[in-house]
């Protein structure tokens, strides 16, 4: 995992868009699209369906059930879109 597939990751996350965030972090759209496949292999897991209308996040990233509270993300983890099981796959903590 490297900090540019996490900027595209935040970028697409914030913009809705592959084209609204490469335009947003000045890059071209399939380097973005690269860089977010790249991280979806390191994690294992699909972060957004991608769409002609553009992306939705997948319940890895933005779970439907709300946590327990026992289990909730720690605030850090929440601000940036996380579930609990794919923060702690990425950080590797509870």
């Amino acid at each position: 995992m490297q900090l540019g597939q996490i900027r595209a990751f935040l970028a697409v996350r914030e913009a809705g868009s592959l084209r609204a965030a490469a335009r947003r972090i000045g890059i071209s759209q399939p380097a973005i699209s690269k860089a977010l496949a790249a991280l979806e292999r390191d994690l294992g897991a699909e972060l957004f369906i991608r769409t002609s209308r553009g992306v939705r996040m997948t319940e890895a990233v933005a779970p439907t059930k709300p946590a327990a509270s026992a289990h909730a993300a720690p605030p850090a983890v929440s601000n940036i879109g996380l579930s609990p099981a794919l923060a702690k796959k990425i950080f590797g903590r509870d």
